[in-house]
């Protein structure tokens, strides 16, 4: 967009919206922000964000009922972007849940590309599960703890193969997405890779994912972005921490003193 005032520039977004979101007018909210710096032909760059109003009104209307105070309404990547380092700006988020993993590519600090990736935390769980002929909780514990993914025993590639294929795959789409996208943005580029969610935990997997990868691979500490207390069982905490990550960002959202 042009030069112009923030009130001005959200008017002039909304305005425009219609060229942009697939939805009926006045169907949909939509917001908007600045990022990053003007381009050579003093154009500023905007980030618009737009949801169905029935979504949207049906979390206000859960809110209500709850006589909750909304402060805002958010996506889980930009929560999960308030605990990052704030010196990153063109990198690749990979939040990897319980069923499968969200990729998101930001440019000068904003999101400008997503996909989802079907390798999930249940995933790796039932391919470890197979392998050691476990059930499904004693598989979260080697997963967690046992650096299945250092390991250079043949024994341990062959029993759990499967395994170790999932999380091959899931380094193969990261990758995969990444070349793609540079091939349609010639001036893009990314320095890490950072690794979110409950299943960013896994032992040994930011090593393993960094070979063949032409970025910094990096597991996010949510310690640096907020003070936990002491009375808090460090080593549950740090076991916990990749899954606190939404919850905490939402939180970082801020609003007034008394909210």
């Amino acid at each position: 967009m042009p030069e112009m005032p923030d009130e001005e520039m959200k008017q002039s977004v909304a305005w425009d919206s219609s060229q942009y979101v697939p939805y009926e007018a006045d169907t949909y909210y939509v917001d908007s922000a600045k990022f990053g710096a003007y381009t050579n032909e003093g154009l500023q760059p905007v980030l618009l964000v737009a949801s169905p109003k029935d979504v949207i009104d049906s979390l206000l209307e859960i809110s209500d009922a709850l006589a909750w105070h909304t402060i805002g309404i958010d996506i889980e990547v930009l929560s999960a972007y308030r605990t990052l380092p704030r010196q990153l700006e063109n990198f690749v988020l990979l939040d990897i849940g319980r069923s499968y993993s969200m990729l998101t590519i930001f440019q000068n600090g904003a999101p400008v590309a997503q996909r989802s990736i079907p390798q999930g935390g249940q995933m790796f769980n039932a391919a470890i599960a197979n392998g050691a002929g476990v059930d499904l909780t004693a598989a979260e514990k080697i997963k967690l703890e046992d650096e299945l993914l250092l390991s250079s025993l043949e024994t341990d590639k062959t029993k759990f193969a499967e395994f170790f294929n999932e999380v091959e795959n899931l380094g193969r789409e990261v990758r995969r997405t990444c070349e793609y996208y540079l091939i349609n943005k010639k001036d893009a580029r990314f320095t890490h890779l950072v690794l979110a969610g409950g299943g960013a935990n896994m032992a040994g997997l930011s090593e393993f994912l960094s070979e063949g990868m032409e970025m910094k691979v990096v597991v996010n500490d949510l310690r640096q972005a907020v003070t936990f207390a002491d009375k808090l069982d460090q080593r549950e905490l740090k076991k916990y921490l990749g899954a606190l990550t939404v919850a905490i960002g939402a939180a970082l959202y801020g609003g007034e003193a008394d909210d």
